[in-house]
């Protein structure tokens, strides 16, 4: 049926991250709580509170849906600023000193020169630190072990955010199945407010928007838009 969609709890259907939903379930959890709420939409609210609150939690330790869970760990733009700064430091301690009249050694810790590793490309900058640390290494009797210790101990961190941001990205396009049951129970309650808020502004059904904030949820893609116009 062309309709049927219409009928259906379009929540379940939201891809987005995590913590990116539980801000959008928030908006309207701060919107059951204003003064003065019709009791229909008041009386929906211990439920919802419980719900998200459950959900919260998981966001909080970042549960994924298998219950496994993901610690908070630092960006990889905050990794790679503490990556530059050790290129930085290790140039004008170590590695300058070493090879000031030597520019191929130079050469083999810069191939694409400084700028090159410092500033290099997201794709670029996992394989060009690696280089970086295996020629520190290399070279440990010039610049001493440290240095390479420093750079791999670096790469090792930037690794491991780089594979966290990767699968936050990939959580994006999860649909709420993926982010388990409670994230569906959320979707539950908000489809009773927005079915509640209809009803009650029946005549004026904008109103009811007022109790989501669709802004915060990630554009949905020319794919998805036209699966749901050819239902």
């Amino acid at each position: 049926m062309r309709y049927a969609s219409k009928y259906d709890n379009h929540f379940l259907h939201i891809q987005c991250g995590r913590a990116r939903f539980a801000d959008f379930a928030d908006f309207t959890r701060k919107a059951l709580q204003a003064e003065g709420l019709d009791p229909m939409l008041a009386g929906l609210r211990p439920a919802f509170e419980a719900d998200y609150k459950a959900f919260a939690e998981g966001v909080k330790d970042r549960t994924t849906g298998s219950g496994e869970t993901q610690r908070g760990t630092s960006s990889t733009d905050t990794v790679w600023e503490q990556v530059q700064n050790l290129v930085t430091e290790l140039h004008n301690t170590k590695v300058l000193p070493a090879y000031y009249a030597k520019p191929d050694e130079l050469l083999a810790l810069y191939p694409d020169q400084r700028s090159g590793l410092t500033q290099a490309p997201l794709p670029l900058r996992i394989p060009r630190l690696t280089a970086y640390a295996e020629a520190l290494e290399a070279r440990a009797a010039s610049v001493g072990a440290d240095a390479g210790y420093r750079a791999r101990t670096l790469l090792g961190e930037y690794e491991a955010t780089y594979t966290a941001k990767q699968q936050a990205d990939k959580d994006t396009a999860d649909t709420i199945a993926a982010l388990g049951p409670d994230a569906i129970a959320v979707c539950e309650r908000l489809w009773e407010v927005h079915l509640a808020a209809l009803w009650l502004y029946r005549t004026q059904p904008a109103k009811a928007r007022a109790f989501f904030n669709y802004g915060l949820l990630p554009k949905a893609s020319s794919r998805t838009a036209n699966q749901k116009n050819n239902v």
